[in-house]
């Protein structure tokens, strides 16, 4: 079976938030991808479970108000 691997325009694109977004969700740890790139310019690979992930974090934070970083705690439990 493939595994379906989509860069991080593609997820943004998707999920609804910036690059810049995703950026800073990447940096503070809220997602891991499943290709990390190493070094500016690198390309980033996320699976189809990250984009799940990252729609139930917009939708915690747009519809519920939620702050990121607790948002992301609870999806983490």
């Amino acid at each position: 079976m493939c595994s379906l691997q989509l860069k991080i325009g593609q997820v943004a694109a998707v999920v609804g938030i910036s690059t810049k977004q995703l950026q800073n969700d990447i940096a503070a740890g809220y997602v891991r991808p499943i290709v990390a790139g190493q070094g500016r310019g690198s390309v980033r690979l996320f699976s189809v479970e990250n984009v799940v992930q990252l729609r139930a974090l917009e939708i915690l934070v747009q519809a519920y108000g939620l702050e990121r970083q607790r948002a992301a705690s609870m999806l983490a439990q």
